[in-house]
């Protein structure tokens, strides 16, 4: 009879672990080797604060609580990350798989915002006074890009400064701070008015540039609008 009860709790014990593993099962983290389905539910776990990056591995934009939501945009990347939509905020971002756990499926109908850049300055930045024995630049300047290959509009001047964009040949800037910093000028995009910092090495003043003239060019204009300069 003691046995038989033994017996009987072992069941019970058995059937409620089964029961556990089974709800857990239902939110298994996302790992490298098994990518969570597209435009699926997921939320954040064992993270108090998950990072939302504006590229894979890419400066950090936002953060997210634990049981936030996003939806997936893409299959996990080889660095283990998703291009996701918070789906509180309507933001596009990345964000590192190994926190994400599946919630429920979604159609490719699923609804995407997708926020348009916008232009956020450092908040240290201070406007650096004009050293006339420095450059020949002047505030409010027309730069013209003569570089032959794309050129990186940073946000901070240095290498290692983070890219808001590509710039090509021909496109003109205007200088927003006659101050070289480390072989960098700080100027404005004229297309759509993006402010960061450009090595003067690849830019001169307009009408002082020599530009990089496409021998495959059918119109023979070189004019710095030829598409043919791009």
């Amino acid at each position: 009879m003691k046995a038989e009860r033994i017996s009987r709790r072992t069941f019970t014990l058995v059937i409620c672990i089964i029961l556990i593993i089974t709800v857990m099962a239902s939110t298994v983290v996302a790992s490298a080797s098994e990518s969570l389905p597209l435009y699926c539910t997921a939320r954040v776990v064992n993270a108090t604060k998950l990072n939302l990056r504006r590229e894979p591995q890419g400066e950090v934009i936002g953060q997210l609580a634990t049981d936030k939501t996003v939806t997936i945009l893409s299959e996990i990347d080889r660095n283990g990350y998703y291009h996701v939509r918070v789906d509180e905020t309507g933001l596009e971002c990345y964000a590192f798989g190994e926190y994400l756990a599946f919630v429920s499926y979604g159609t490719t109908n699923t609804p995407v915002i997708v926020p348009p850049f916008t232009y956020e300055p450092d908040e240290d930045y201070t406007e650096p006074e004009y050293d006339s024995s420095e450059n020949a630049y002047y505030k409010g300047a027309t730069l013209v890009v003569t570089s032959d290959k794309k050129l990186n509009l940073r946000k901070r001047p240095s290498r290692k400064g983070y890219r808001l964009k590509y710039l090509y040949n021909g496109e003109l800037l205007e200088v927003v701070s006659t101050k070289v910093e480390n072989g960098y000028i700080r100027v404005k995009d004229l297309s759509d008015g993006t402010i960061g910092y450009v090595s003067t090495d690849y830019v001169a003043l307009l009408g002082n540039e020599d530009f990089i003239f496409n021998e495959n060019c059918t119109c023979n204009c070189n004019c710095i609008s030829c598409c043919c300069n791009k």
